[in-house]
């Protein structure tokens, strides 16, 4: 199975399937440089989501890897070893399913905003919570069982604390710092839950807004302090 394809269908069986193959959505470098003229953010990673609201009321989705991430993930597929020369292109990877597949969920429930800061930053915590648990699962895979502490540690520096936050927009930038620390805030709570219950918990926190999201966070971490 294609890698993007596993990616979705790990996230479709986590929250719920959303009509359409993300890897369908992939676009070329230069349909990439002809969105970027029209985007009102100038930084643009090597890995991008592009989301439109059609004439017509639907949501356009597409998606760009740089070919130098593509090659990376190829020489070394993160399903066969996670390493420092992959585990940053394949965070990138995984990155912008779960905006395509969270973007679609949002839309179908009538959630999506376009333009909206509160809905960006969303899709920017789900991103780093399902990305987390995406690389637990393939340590998981290639170790034959829990990964160890160390494994665990290593994987939760690289998602949570190799982020730089040099943008030029100042608001990229409180958005990313505030979708790290919420999503770090959220894989630390539930980390210590059973492992029946994480799908119910990752469930719940989707379907919350932002200041519900906020509110589970802080309502866990009052619990957690008794």
């Amino acid at each position: 199975m294609l890698l993007i394809s596993e990616v979705q269908s790990v996230l479709e069986r986590t929250y719920r399937p959303i009509g359409l193959r993300v890897e369908e959505c992939l676009i070329g470098p230069s349909r990439c440089r002809a969105l970027r003229c029209n985007a009102a953010d100038r930084d643009v990673p090597e890995a991008s989501t592009f989301l439109r609201t059609t004439a017509a009321g639907d949501l356009s989705i597409a998606v760009y890897y740089h070919p130098s991430l593509i090659e990376a993930l190829e020489r070394e597929d993160p399903r066969d070893q996670l390493s420092h020369r992959n585990i940053h292109a394949c965070i990138a990877f995984i990155e912008e399913v779960t905006h395509a597949v969270h973007a679609a969920l949002f839309f179908l429930e009538g959630r999506w905003h376009p333009n909206s800061e509160r809905v960006l930053c969303e899709l920017e915590i789900l991103a780093r919570v399902d990305t987390y648990w995406m690389l637990i699962r393939f340590a998981a895979l290639l170790q034959g069982g829990i990964p160890s502490l160390e494994v665990r540690a290593w994987i939760h520096a690289r998602v949570f604390q190799d982020e730089v936050y040099s943008y030029q927009s100042r608001r990229l930038a409180k958005r990313y710092r505030v979708a790290n620390q919420m999503a770090g805030d959220f894989v630390a709570t539930i980390s210590a839950l059973p492992t029946s219950a994480r799908p119910t918990a990752l469930r719940e926190f989707r379907g919350l807004s932002l200041p519900g999201k906020r509110r589970w966070l802080r309502n866990a971490q009052a619990g957690l302090r008794l």
